[in-house]
């Protein structure tokens, strides 16, 4: 056999493998596009400081299968600065209250839509207070996974921008987890900073966008989308462990003097912009009468590096965040909001044990208008 028979046999071989592969993947398995992806996950950027920003103009759709969206359902509505809801104007409207909310996702509300893609709890929110006379705009600036750490980084970049009149601080779950992992010292920046970071880390998800050419050229195969799957979770897994190595220190006395610190920077620079900061507890379902299946892994809590936390040890930490918060509010005469009774041990308001269903954030917007509407009377 010559040796360019050989290679067109080789190369035959070669495509009917590719289609073999791509067939077997297709009938067996559910590999949803990266566009189908794009439009079913929110996506990042990075501002000023590395700090993770919500991308802007995105809309975020609901899953039908593990293939297919929704495109009469929208998720997420992401507007023009990065904030979840509708699009806001940098400039204040004459005589009116911006209100700025600011947390993870429980603030961002991610189980409750409302209207066309805005939060339930911010939303409804403004309504309340517009209801009562109160000229209000709410903004949501929750962001997913972010800590009080992260939530200052912001405040001294885009928040900041907003010229709020009112920040909200509604931050206790993600920082529970540092809490209960690390001292939490280099927590924000660390994450961008440290060597090693994949430079596709500062703009693009690669595993719910586009990267390179070669995602244009091969995306439409199943095969290339497993693989790159697979390619990027090693490389996420990598990263992680060196990320947790370097800095898992199980300080607990460190990280929690260091949200005291945190807690105290929040309202100085709230001050310093010019807006009056209002600390909140963070609303969870954990109490002492608790009765929680730990089997469920709905209701279960993970630390950073994925390992479970024992719930005494969940609701010891939650006890001494808010009894932080509790006496910054008393020292620096800064207003509280206290809603934990409400919401303790209420499986009808939770979906897991921090993040609400409609009812639990249509109940958060009521009353935490009824608090702001005192407060903002009371201040004229």
């Amino acid at each position: 056999m010559t040796f360019w028979k050989r290679v067109k046999r080789l190369f035959f071989i070669f495509l009917i493998t590719l289609f073999v592969s791509e067939l077997a993947v297709r009938l067996f398995f559910d590999t949803p596009s990266l566009s189908v992806l794009e439009k079913t996950n929110v996506r990042m950027v990075y501002g000023d400081n590395y700090e993770k920003l919500l991308r802007p103009n995105q809309t975020i759709y609901e899953w039908m299968t593990a293939l297919k969206y929704d495109p009469t359902k929208v998720k997420y509505r992401i507007n023009n600065l990065g904030y979840r809801g509708d699009d806001v104007s940098l400039r204040k409207k004459e005589g009116e209250i911006r209100i700025v909310v600011i947390g993870g996702s429980h603030v961002f509300d991610i189980y409750a839509t409302h209207g066309n893609g805005s939060s339930l709890f911010t939303s409804k929110l403004e309504e309340n207070l517009r209801k009562k006379g109160i000229k209000a705009e709410v903004i949501n600036a929750g962001i997913s996974g972010q800590d009080l750490k992260n939530c200052l980084i912001r405040m001294k970049g885009d928040i900041r921008k907003l010229n709020p009149d009112y920040i909200l601080l509604n931050s206790t779950h993600n920082d529970v987890k540092w809490i209960n992992y690390t001292d939490t010292t280099n927590m924000g920046k660390a994450i961008s900073t440290l060597g090693g970071m994949p430079r596709e880390g500062l703009g693009i998800n690669p595993f719910n966008e586009t990267y390179n050419w070669s995602d244009r050229v091969f995306g439409f195969s199943k095969v290339y989308l497993r693989l790159r799957t697979l390619y990027w979770g090693y490389r996420m897994a990598s990263f992680m462990q060196k990320y947790q190595d370097t800095y898992k220190k199980k300080d607990y006395a460190a990280g929690i003097s260091n949200y005291e610190k945190l807690v105290k920077e929040f309202i100085d620079l709230s001050k310093n912009m010019g807006a009056k900061p209002v600390l909140c507890l963070e609303e969870h379902l954990l109490s002492e009468k608790s009765t929680l299946d730990k089997s469920n892994p709905a209701f279960q809590f993970k630390n950073i590096d994925n390992s479970l936390v024992a719930y005494p040890v969940v609701l010891k930490t939650y006890k001494d965040c808010d009894a932080i918060l509790k006496k910054a509010a008393k020292t620096y005469h800064i207003p509280l909001i206290d809603l934990t009774e409400h919401f303790s041990n209420r499986m009808d308001l939770f979906e897991d044990l921090i993040h609400t269903n409609r009812k639990g954030s249509a109940l958060m917007a009521d009353l935490y208008a009824a608090r702001l509407y005192e407060m903002i009377r009371n201040s004229k």
